[in-house]
């Protein structure tokens, strides 16, 4: 599941874009758990 925290990752670089925030909700509306994004 190496590629789950690189997709953790990539959100954590960017929670200051509009456009990570957008993504986190379309990962979580696919199921996946994101706990970094508050």
């Amino acid at each position: 599941m190496k590629w789950k925290a690189r997709i953790i990752v990539r959100l954590k670089e960017g929670l200051n874009d509009p456009e990570g925030r957008v993504i986190g909700k379309a990962l979580k509306n696919l199921g996946y758990k994101i706990d970094e994004l508050k």
